[in-house]
């Protein structure tokens, strides 16, 4: 199974949740985006996103990945969902997959989801919104079940290095080349 859930909230960044789902998807990957209720979200920069479903319409479904897209209001949002989080808690118990990428690795913390001697990544001036785990300044931090990204600026090197991880370096190499040059 290759599918992938991205959540987003009102105050997700924009460019991390759209740059994840195109790798994904252009690495084969079904990516359904989903968010609290129907109808587009407005994203940290004011560009509207239109999910294709609500948390509650997933409720038991599985998914092989979830990865969530960062944006300082739009992880709280995410935080407060008890729908999402159900998602989140479910996926994490059945030892599946998790990337997060500039605030929203400190969400997973929160939650208690990253141990105190699990490596991450996350943007720097979000690392107060929570504790454990083992904060490190690479751009991407590979963990066996937990791929953290940076920043927005580490977006297209994260969802590589996911769909590496997940799926293998033969694939990522195809999506690259598909990409075209840097």
């Amino acid at each position: 199974m290759k599918r992938a859930l991205v959540p987003v909230a009102d105050g997700t960044t924009e460019s991390e949740a759209v740059v994840l789902a195109e790798v994904l998807r252009r690495a084969g990957v079904e990516v359904v985006i989903a968010a609290s209720s129907p109808g587009a979200i407005t994203g940290g920069f004011g560009l509207r996103l239109l999910p294709d479903a609500t948390f509650a319409e997933l409720r038991g479904q599985a998914f092989e990945l979830i990865a969530i897209p960062g944006g300082w209001r739009g992880v709280q949002r995410l935080e407060a969902d008890e729908q999402f989080h159900e998602l989140v808690e479910a996926h994490v118990a059945a030892k599946r997959p998790v990337a997060a990428v500039c605030s929203a690795p400190n969400l997973l913390r929160r939650w208690g989801y990253v141990g105190d001697a699990q490596r991450f990544t996350a943007h720097p001036a979000s690392l107060g919104f929570a504790t454990g785990g083992q904060p490190q300044s690479d751009s991407i931090v590979r963990e066996p079940l937990l791929i953290t990204g940076v920043s927005a600026a580490a977006t297209l090197p994260w969802a590589l290095a996911v769909v590496e991880q997940l799926w293998g370096s033969a694939l990522r190499q195809e999506v690259e080349e598909k990409m075209g040059p840097a």
